[in-house]
């Protein structure tokens, strides 16, 4: 009973890096819990193959427990590096166009559009080209972390 969307004009951006939330809606009847983070990666559309690398956790943040009452909100802070701060030959940049989300603890997976350019490749070693920051209450918001 949840639905996700990346609400980028909430969005900001830090050192080769744009900070986006993922917002997402309980549009069930029940009340439901979140905890922990999301898994989350570049596809190639609803059901597709993965585009480079999966998320890799923020670990900075710890998880706490989200209650979402029907119709509420919760969010998670996804970064995205830019594919330029990577050799090319080590990212192989194309554009993306859907992001495939899996809410903490579950394994149905939820997609939402968004494109940008991305690392086709997988990078192993130093930094990465997307993590994600563990679920919070309410509505994601420029300048709140996580």
């Amino acid at each position: 009973g949840l639905t996700a969307t990346v609400d980028s004009s909430q969005g900001g951006t830090a050192a080769g890096s744009s900070y986006l939330p993922i917002d997402f809606t309980n549009i069930s009847s029940h009340t439901c819990i979140m905890y922990g983070f999301p898994g989350v990666s570049w596809v190639t559309g609803i059901r597709g193959s993965q585009i480079g690398s999966a998320a890799t956790r923020e670990s900075s943040y710890g998880p706490v427990t989200v209650t979402l009452a029907p119709g509420a909100r919760a969010h998670a802070i996804v970064q995205i590096a830019v594919a330029g701060n990577f050799p090319a030959s080590a990212c192989k940049p194309v554009t993306a166009h859907w992001l495939r989300i899996y809410p903490p603890d579950q394994y149905t997976a939820l997609y939402t559009k968004f494109s940008t350019q991305v690392c086709s490749k997988k990078i192993t070693g130093g930094s990465f080209p997307l993590g994600i920051m563990p679920v919070r209450s309410g509505r994601g918001v420029n300048g709140q972390a996580p």
